[in-house]
């Protein structure tokens, strides 16, 4: 393993996880090579300008959100054809998401509720003892079930 030089807090360890599912891609599906796919046309400029429009909105709003912002460098990605800038958005993308998880890791933990048992449900008139026959009302050895056989 190499020494990291990661001085920004949380990120030497996004980049352990991003190593490591690196790592299991490579494993999975080898090294790839696909073409980019990205296109400088009407479509991706204006979803582009939209995505960088709503993401401002939101910002003065202050209800600026990660997906916002992630939807925005993806669609400033999808827009780019030359390989230099595509790499620079590309790297803005990974930022990001080191960002998002680094928030993600920093908010406390949700502590799951625990698994409460189901109340018995309360008795109704319907109800009958299976050792004395008696009704919820005349009862006394609290054995009751529901409902009575003949009231099914």
């Amino acid at each position: 393993m190499h020494p990291t030089l990661f001085t920004t807090p949380g990120l030497a360890r996004f980049a352990q996880e991003l190593d490591a599912e690196r790592g299991r891609q490579l494993a999975k599906f080898g090294d790839q090579r696909h073409p980019d796919g990205t296109q400088d046309d009407a479509y991706n400029r204006t979803m582009r300008d939209a995505a960088r429009a709503i993401c401002e909105q939101h910002a003065n709003r202050e209800t600026l959100t990660w997906a916002h912002v992630l939807d925005e460098e993806y669609r400033e990605a999808l827009a780019e054809t030359d390989p230099a800038k595509l790499r620079a958005e590309l790297i803005q993308i990974a930022a990001v998401c080191a960002a998002w998880v680094s928030d993600l890791d920093r908010r406390p933990a949700v502590v799951p509720e625990p698994d409460l048992p189901d109340l018995p449900d309360l008795p109704d008139e319907r109800d009958y003892c299976q050792a004395c026959n008696g009704t919820v009302h005349t009862c006394v050895c609290s054995d009751l079930v529901t409902p009575r056989p003949s009231d099914l």
